[in-house]
């Protein structure tokens, strides 16, 4: 059995195999742990878009309860970049019932697509004829 003083060399000898073992095997993690942090903000990234689609839909869906039917509604929905959007007859009415602040929602519209569109570009994303321009 070793004495004191043999347990404080044994000890000592054990730190420098120990960080160095330490040292390798964060080298070698090293490309997990960036995955890892990487993934992990893809998918933050993921939740975010997906919360502020929600948030579009439903202030969509609010908007126009009032001026388009049931039916009109649900077709806009189920299809949000389609040529249903582009009807003449619903962005007057969208501009009666929002009156003086038209001009903002589209404004605010104009950011998130500006910023869709960035995305999209660097996402290597074809939004060629499925997304509707304002």
């Amino acid at each position: 059995m070793p004495t004191g003083v043999e347990i404080a060399g044994i000890i000592l000898a054990t730190f420098p195999l120990i960080i160095s073992t330490i040292q390798h095997y964060r080298k070698g993690i090293e490309p997990f742990v960036i995955w890892a942090r990487y993934n992990r903000e893809l998918n933050q990234l993921r939740r975010v878009l997906e919360l502020e689609e929600a948030k579009l839909l439903n202030t969509c869906e609010k908007l126009l309860e009032p001026i388009v039917s049931t039916a009109d509604l649900a077709v806009l929905i189920a299809d949000p970049g389609g040529n249903s959007w582009k009807n003449r007859e619903l962005q007057s009415k969208l501009k009666r019932f929002l009156a003086t602040a038209y001009q903002s929602f589209l404004d605010s519209l104009e950011d998130i697509n500006e910023t869709l569109t960035e995305l999209s570009v660097k996402l290597d994303v074809d939004l060629k004829d499925k997304v509707l321009y304002i």
